[in-house]
């Protein structure tokens, strides 16, 4: 992933952070509000209503079947009121048929119940201070479930608008944040750029006069053939840094490819050559398959470099006498190319950094490389569409495989 795209990334996951906490505060003032509110509208019924049940307990007990007149219109009210005798026999009833069950405990109780809203208010009648009977008043507070049906609709409202407006808070915020960040990395990807493009110079003419140099070195002191060779040598390790660390700048930024239709399996077979002579220089064993055939579309120096690194990567850490192996085929609208060696292998905790800048298995090892072979690797594969994995096992060896999507025609 380039550094734009981790950036994208970090962006997106600190919008989400903002956005998110915003979310949660209106919805929990929300739930506050509405607890509040509900409790506040229980309490304001229940005090009507315990006052009626206060002027009902003060009537006589009606005889059985026979209904009291009350001077009201209970049933307009959404109420029901109950009386019963002090062994919880109903007597009779009034208002809406809201309660059917029996007086189950004969004491003075109040109680909610929800879904529907209701409140449920349990009064001793008394005479003469003896308990006769039990009256019972249901109120179905439909209106008070409309106010709140209301105020869920007015908080429902402000929640969406709250949302929207919070979503382009946290974007405000955001990029604002990442402001300096972006800035930041621009400045050391140019730097990087720069500082790279600036160096080919002076390392080609150290590497040109070293070369001049050693035209003559049956001439020189032998002390001195040999500095000159390490200048030589250290500067085409440097050109390769810098040339490497210039791609890694280009890529960063993304890659313009201007793709073109590539046969794949010829650009794998002109490398084949290449490799022959390596593998016998160190005492190894190369295999070669490549199945005819193989379109992609992409660039073919990017394609060329990145199999190249995948294969030194493979000779650099396979040991005198292993096995390499470059497989490539047709796969479900893929080119799979697996790239496989017997060498030292990556440990299992190690699998996940091998495509970190900089990064190597085994960095007392002296090899060659500066550890961006595979980080390079990785990066000209999402340029091309495609994907890179590991399977790796140590002392067993590696294998890398590639997938490409594959060329229609």
């Amino acid at each position: 992933m380039t550094w734009l795209g981790r950036l994208r990334r970090s962006a997106s996951g600190l919008w989400l952070l903002y956005f998110s906490s915003q979310l949660l505060i209106f919805v929990g003032f929300a739930q506050v509000v509405r607890s509040t509110y509900l409790t506040q509208l229980q309490a304001q019924f229940q005090e009507d209503r315990m006052v009626l049940a206060d002027e009902l307990v003060t009537l006589p007990l009606p005889e059985q079947g026979r209904v009291p007149d009350l001077g009201r219109d209970l049933a307009a009210e959404h109420q029901q009121v109950q009386w019963f005798d002090h062994q919880g026999h109903l007597l009779v009833t009034v208002g809406l048929p809201l309660d059917t069950a029996a007086l189950l405990q004969r004491r003075q109780s109040v109680s909610w119940q929800t879904a529907p809203l209701r409140l449920t208010i349990t009064r001793r009648v008394l005479d003469r201070g003896e308990v006769v009977g039990y009256l019972r008043l249901i109120s179905d507070e439909s209106d008070a479930e409309r106010e709140l049906r209301r105020l869920d609709v007015g908080l429902l409202t402000g929640i969406l608008g709250a949302i929207a407006l919070g979503g382009l808070v946290a974007t405000v915020l955001t990029r604002r944040a990442q402001q300096p960040l972006r800035q930041s990395l621009e400045r050391l990807r140019q730097f990087t750029a720069d500082a790279s493009h600036e160096l080919r110079s002076p390392l080609a003419a150290i590497a040109s006069n070293a070369e001049l140099a050693l035209m003559d070195a049956d001439q020189l002191p032998p002390e001195l053939v040999r500095r000159l060779q390490a200048i030589e040598q250290g500067s085409e390790q440097m050109r390769a840094l810098v040339e490497d660390l210039l791609l890694l700048a280009r890529t960063d930024r993304g890659v313009d490819l201007q793709p073109q239709s590539i046969d794949l399996s010829g650009l794998l077979e002109d490398l084949h050559p290449q490799y022959d002579a390596q593998v016998l220089q160190r005492g190894q064993q190369l295999s070669w398959q490549v199945a005819p055939c193989l379109g992609v579309n992409g660039q073919p120096s990017l394609l060329t470099r990145l199999f190249r690194n995948l294969l030194d990567n493979a000779l650099r850490y396979t040991p005198v006498g292993g096995r390499i192996s470059l497989k490539a085929e047709a796969l479900r609208g893929w080119v799979r190319v697996q790239v496989s060696d017997t060498g030292i292998g990556i440990a299992p905790a190690d699998q996940t950094r091998v495509f970190e800048r900089f990064w190597r298995a085994n960095p007392s090892r002296q090899t060659e490389g500066f550890g961006l072979g595979l980080a390079i690797a990785l990066q000209i594969v999402r340029e091309h569409g495609g994907r890179i994995s590991l399977r790796s096992q140590p002392g067993q060896g590696s294998c890398f495989t590639v997938l490409l999507p594959r060329a229609e025609g």
